[in-house]
């Protein structure tokens, strides 16, 4: 961890809460890195007081706050450096956004405030960054573009990598989904959900699990014990 952003990542990644971290002045300063361990091949926050040393990017800032002549009102210039530090850790992750990023964070904070709804703060861990990342993303372009199979297809194989999404080519608005993971409450709950934020309503849908349905001529689906007819 090298920079300020590295440190809001991992506290993220580690659970930690940001507003947690403290940001302190590096005494002493060392002109090679931003965050001042004193292991440089640290890679996991085990203290909530990071040392950073501000004039490694920030020296137009913190010059005159940091200035060693001057002592004075040491613990008020400690909370402002902390203050300040925290909303450029924030400012660095924000680098490059584009608007589509915008609208994902928009909606990730949505879902868990419950504007959707609680089923969406129910059935999927807020810590869930992956899960967050895919839904988001997805469900943007579906707004964006509108309704198509395609995304439907794409976050839930983001989601469940085992999973296989056919569309029944006799009845045109059916769709057999293989989730390829052994059905929990839990587990359902989530498909049918997403099911109901990305397929038109018009559609039949039948869910399998942990068994596929057999196709004749794919022997990898005719295995006996292994399979559900459908």
């Amino acid at each position: 961890m090298n920079y300020i952003w590295d440190v809001a990542l991992k506290a993220q990644k580690q659970g930690v809460s940001f507003e947690d971290i403290i940001f302190y002045p590096a005494r002493p300063v060392t002109p090679y890195t931003e965050v001042a361990f004193s292991d440089i091949n640290q890679r996991e926050l085990a203290d909530p007081i990071v040392e950073v040393n501000a004039m490694y990017r920030f020296n137009i800032i913190f010059k005159s706050l940091l200035d060693t002549e001057y002592e004075d009102d040491a613990e008020l210039k400690e909370a402002l450096f902390d203050v300040l530090m925290h909303y450029l850790a924030l400012l660095d992750l924000r680098q490059g956004f584009c608007r589509w990023e915008y609208y994902q964070q928009f909606f990730k904070r949505d879902f868990y405030d419950g504007k959707f709804g609680t089923r969406h703060k129910e059935l999927f861990d807020s810590d869930d960054r992956q899960h967050s990342k895919y839904f988001s993303a997805y469900l943007v372009a579906q707004y964006q573009a509108g309704s198509s199979l395609i995304y439907l297809r794409a976050v839930i194989k983001a989601l469940y990598p085992r999973s296989i999404v056919y569309l029944n080519t006799d009845k045109k608005l059916e769709l057999l989904i293989y989730i390829g993971k052994k059905e929990t409450l839990k587990l359902r709950r989530q498909v049918e959900y997403l099911c109901d934020a990305f397929i038109p309503f018009e559609y039949t849908v039948h869910l399998f699990w942990d068994k596929h349905f057999g196709i004749i001529g794919i022997d990898e689906t005719m295995v006996p014990d292994e399979i559900i007819v459908f």
